[in-house]
Formats: structure tokens, C-alpha cells, sequence
């Protein structure tokens, strides 16, 4: 008899363009001999739109498991009281959905957000006595920046008290960034959690980016591929390449001129000569191309755990130059894949003055040995083989 799973993921679909992980996860298992049971929503969470009936037929069609498509309507911003209700009215049906279907030792999958999801295993649990998996892919009320002092002590206040009611109830956890062991740790302090990665996928994997360096470079080549934001400020290294006594350029990727920054970026670099290509919005292919030409990708962060930009860098053997702090900071820093630096002009000045061709050829064979545990291959072998452990207690305990 083949085991059951359900996997329970909002956002993520065969449809969606963003966020393969369970969609990826439901095949792999699917192709080990695992029964999948699929459920999502009807929302586009990127474009704030909801999928056409033609979409939703077309993505049934695409895959060999059932897949069933959830709707309870619309949200327009990520933090809003329309978005709260959304949540609770998707967890809501969730539940009925499940609750018809589910039987004893069944697995499901939630995800760590919306709180009301996992909240809803718990329930799940105590009345079909099913075996629960948890997959921190983001960290609710930590994640959220709300300037708002009500709202952030409310909303911190309802998901705490969701939190500390559920996610110790889990069998099973996986998280995507080892920052977000402190989440887990706040609300089950006595239990483990696996690290399994979103990772280099298929579309990351440029053995073509890979250089050994046998010259020292005329020009050192820098990347930033990402928006322009507020938030990812990479003004500093602008900064340090002026005063640097190397020969740099930069190329930028993925700003279409919509980032609250770009304008200031253009300007700077216009008035003060720095070499730069802005290739604005590009498809993965050519994004990935261009990272493989490059010496070394920027990283900023404020916060948080390992975005897409830290895997294409590896996924290309480009050491990071990661500014900031949280889980991508944290990685390159403990396992030297490139440099860990505050936001401060002269600590990255410093890095930069530093640059040569054996510092750079170090950084690509660190990458090279540290890179097979960030693809994503690898986590689903992992969450595959915890599931498998799942499977043997549950028999060990029938007999």
C-alpha cells in the first residue's frame, strides 16, 4: 500500500512562476512511490492577481497527482487586514477539505506560514491521529517590518499565541536557513530541525560560470542582480570602487528602473564615471549568462534567511560579497564563501583592496567543496529519507 502525503503550500503551484519548492517536492516524491494529494489557492501572490479558469485547468492537467485549487478570493498588499482574513478563511478550508479525506498515519506538510495552517494540523492531528511535517520556508511575526506599533504588538501578539500552540505538535521539521533556528527554538526548544535548502536548482546549476583564475584580472568584475530597493543598498560598494586602487566594474540585472534606488544608482554612477552595464529585466538564461562572466555577486541584506541571489552565486562558483546580516551573511561568513562585511564604505574598501588572483581562486574551490549540500537535489533526498523514518515508526508502533 503506498504511503499517503499531502502537501498543504498556499502559494506555490505547478502554475505559479515563483516558489517551486513543493511543487518540486510533490514530483520527487510522487516518482519515489509516494501517493500525492496537492493543495494550494487560486492567488498569484507575485502579480496580486488570481489564476484564470484556463490556468487552473491547465495546471490539473500538468501533473499526476490531484491537485486541488482552493478559493477564497484576493489580496492586494502582503500586510493588510484583507490578507489576514484571507488567511484565515483559506486555513479554514483547508481543514474541511482535509478533515473528509485524511486517515491515520497519513503525512501531511503545512507550511510555517500563515500561523493559522500549522494550527490547523494540530487540529488535524489530535482528531485523525496523522503524522505532521513542517517546513520553515518563512518566519511569521519576525519577517514582517511593521512601523506601526499596535499593529506589530497585535499582530506578534496573535501569531505568538498560534505558534506556541502548534508548531511543537510537529513530527517532522525542515528549515530552509539555518537563521530561522531561532524561531523554531522559541516555540520547541527540545526538538531538531533539518536543514534542507531551497538550493541550486536545474535553472542555477552554470558549470559555465565557473573561472580559474592562472592571471591576475585587468578589471574586476562586480554583479548585483535584484531590484534597487531600500531595503538591498549597495550604494557602499559603489562607494569603495571609487576609492578602491583596483580596476572594477559592475553590471546590474533585474531592475526594470521601478526600484525606489535605481534612480540615485543611475545618477551616481553617471556623475562620478564608474564603469556599469544595466541590463534591466532579463529571463533566467541570460541572467545566469551574464552572472558567469562576472568575478564576484553583491549581496545585501537587512535580514532574513537565504534568498535566490545566494544561490545563483554559488550555483555559478561566484564568491559572495554579502553585506549586512541574517542567514546568507551567516553562511558566507561560517563557510568562507566569499566575504561577510558591515554596510561601512571602508570595511568593504578594505575587502576590495585585498582582491587577487589567488584570494579568488581560494573562495571558488571553498564553493566548490560546500556546493553539492545547497542543491536542492540534495534537500529532497533529505526530507524523502526523514519521511521514510516517519513511515518505520509509524509501522513500529502498529506492531
Amino acid at each position: 500500500m503506498k504511503l499517503r502525503i499531502f502537501i498543504v503550500s498556499p502559494t506555490e503551484s505547478v502554475i505559479t512562476k515563483r516558489g517551486k519548492r513543493h511543487p518540486n517536492l510533490a514530483e520527487y516524491l510522487l516518482d519515489k512511490g509516494f501517493e500525492v494529494h496537492y493543495f494550494t489557492s487560486t492567488i498569484n501572490h507575485a502579480s496580486k492577481e488570481l489564476f484564470t479558469t484556463t490556468e487552473l485547468k491547465k495546471g490539473k492537467e500538468q501533473v499526476d497527482y490531484p491537485i486541488n485549487f482552493i478559493d477564497v478570493g484576493l489580496y492586494k498588499k502582503n500586510i493588510s487586514p484583507k490578507r489576514f482574513i484571507w488567511n484565515i478563511k483559506f486555513a479554514h478550508k483547508v481543514y474541511k477539505a482535509l478533515d473528509k479525506v485524511v486517515k491515520r498515519d497519513d503525512i501531511v506538510l503545512f507550511p510555517s506560514r500563515p500561523p493559522e495552517l500549522p494550527y490547523v494540523g494540530k487540529l488535524l492531528k489530535k482528531k485523525h491521529k496523522i503524522k505532521l511535517i513542517l517546513d520553515i520556508e518563512d518566519i511569521w511575526p519576525d519577517a514582517f517590518l511593521i512601523n506601526n506599533k499596535i499593529i506589530k504588538s497585535a499582530f506578534y501578539m496573535y501569531c505568538n499565541a498560534l505558534n506556541f500552540k502548534s508548531v511543537a505538535c510537529f513530527d517532522s521539521v525542515f528549515h530552509v536557513s539555518p537563521s530561522f533556528m531561532k524561531w523554531y527554538n522559541r516555540y520547541a526548544p527540545t526538538k531538531t530541525s533539518v536543514f534542507t535548502p531551497l538550493g541550486i536548482t536545474s535553472l542555477e546549476d552554470n558549470l559555465n560560470g565557473k573561472k580559474v583564475y592562472s592571471k591576475e584580472p585587468n578589471q574586476y568584475k562586480l554583479f548585483y542582480g535584484g531590484t534597487l530597493t531600500l531595503q538591498f543598498d549597495i550604494m557602499p560598494v559603489l562607494q569603495a570602487m571609487l576609492k578602491s586602487k583596483l580596476n572594477f566594474s559592475i553590471t546590474l540585472a533585474g531592475d526594470n528602473g521601478s526600484g525606489e534606488r535605481a534612480k540615485i544608482i543611475q545618477e551616481y554612477l553617471d556623475q562620478n564615471k564608474i564603469e556599469y552595464h544595466n541590463l534591466g529585466l532579463l529571463d533566467k538564461n541570460s541572467f545566469m549568462k551574464h552572472l558567469g562572466y562576472s568575478d564576484i555577486s553583491i549581496l545585501p541584506m537587512i535580514s532574513g534567511g537565504l534568498p535566490k541571489k545566494f544561490y545563483d552565486a554559488l550555483g555559478s562558483y561566484k564568491p559572495i560579497l554579502c553585506l549586512g546580516k541574517g542567514g546568507a551573511y551567516d553562511e558566507v561568513k561560517n563557510h568562507d564563501l566569499g566575504w561577510a562585511t558591515s554596510f561601512m564604505v571602508d570595511d568593504i574598501l578594505n575587502i576590495l583592496n585585498c582582491l587577487n588572483i589567488d584570494v579568488l581562486n581560494n573562495k571558488i574551490n571553498t564553493i566548490a567543496k560546500h556546493r553539492s549540500m545547497y542543491l536542492e537535489q540534495h534537500s529532497l533526498a533529505t526530507i524523502h529519507n526523514e519521511i521514510i523514518k516517519l513511515k518505520q515508526c509509524n509501522n513500529s508502533h502498529k506492531n
